[in-house]
């Protein structure tokens, strides 16, 4: 994978590795987190949008479905690494996947987004996100290895 952040990007030169030659690829899958070439994470949102739009199972009673929402973990899975870089577009996008799954689970109601979300026990993306960085940054500089940066 080649990073380009120009609008003209440059064509690759051919690598060979042996008699093959290497393909280019504009996203690459990382520990599950998808990298694209400009360093966004347009890819990676689209993925796990489209895998919880899959996973959403209609006529299926709230209490089942709210034991069984796996969505959630899918769509926040390594957020420390991309979190903090989305655009609102995507924020928006990730929201509007919650909001569809809390519709299958709850029925239509006429309730707000943060109602729903306080019934169902769950947090914005915005403070999960927040809370998941506090947590990393917290644990990372809980380590032994790191204690000199509490100094700074």
């Amino acid at each position: 994978m080649q990073f380009d952040f120009s609008t003209n990007p440059i064509p690759a030169p051919a690598l060979t590795l042996g008699a093959s030659t290497l393909n280019l690829f504009f996203s690459t899958k990382l520990l599950g987190v998808i990298v694209g070439n400009k360093l966004s994470w347009h890819a990676h949102i689209k993925n796990v949008t489209l895998y919880a739009a899959a996973a959403q199972i209609p006529r299926v009673p709230a209490h089942e479905l709210t034991s069984i929402f796996k969505i959630l973990p899918k769509l926040i899975y390594a957020s420390p690494v991309w979190s903090s870089c989305l655009t609102a577009i995507q924020l928006n996008r990730l929201k509007k996947t919650q909001k569809r799954a809390i519709k299958i689970i709850l029925g239509s109601t006429n309730t707000t987004y943060n109602v729903t979300l306080a019934t169902l026990h769950l947090t914005t993306f915005a403070d999960h996100y927040a809370a998941t960085l506090g947590q990393f940054g917290s644990k990372l500089l809980n380590q032994p290895r790191h204690r000199d940066l509490l100094s700074l």
